[in-house]
């Protein structure tokens, strides 16, 4: 109806008029090679959030039920190995600016870069979903990658 791309931050959107978020978590493809590459996300918390600390955190269990955070907030994301993958290797060479603090537009630009998988990751998804912190008062939308070969 008004132009918005379906599927849209990695969901069907169901709705008679596309649902565009207010504060996305959106990515430059959707799916990831076991045989290693690159994913560009782009988080947009808004420009009344410009200077706040971030945090981007992975699952590969879903988004349902969600992990509660500090301050009655939800992550959409089941807590799982790969969270805690992420926290272990925030802003390595895997998880670039994963861990962070927004720019004068509310806004970063994430990098998650893999060089390899096992073989047997393929078909499996990857879940990630981003908060501010200190306060925790903030999610994105949880997007969802597919493990091809």
């Amino acid at each position: 109806m008004d132009g918005e791309s379906r599927p849209n931050m990695g969901a069907v959107d169901m709705g008679a008029d596309e649902f565009y978020g207010l504060h996305p978590l959106e990515i430059d493809t959707f799916t990831l090679s076991v045989k290693g590459g690159e994913i560009d996300f782009h988080l947009d918390a808004g420009v009344e959030k410009a200077g706040r600390f971030y945090a981007v955190l992975g699952s590969s269990s879903g988004t349902i039920p969600g992990t509660a955070l500090p301050g009655e907030l939800e992550l959409p994301l089941k807590w799982d190995g790969i969270t805690d993958l992420v926290i272990e290797y925030w802003n390595s060479a895997f998880f670039v600016d994963f861990l962070g603090t927004l720019d004068g537009e509310g806004q970063a630009t994430p990098i998650l870069h893999i060089t390899y998988m096992p073989s047997f990751w393929i078909g499996a998804r990857l879940y990630f979903s981003y908060t501010l912190y200190n306060p925790f008062d903030f999610v994105g939308n949880p997007i969802t990658i597919q493990i091809v070969p």
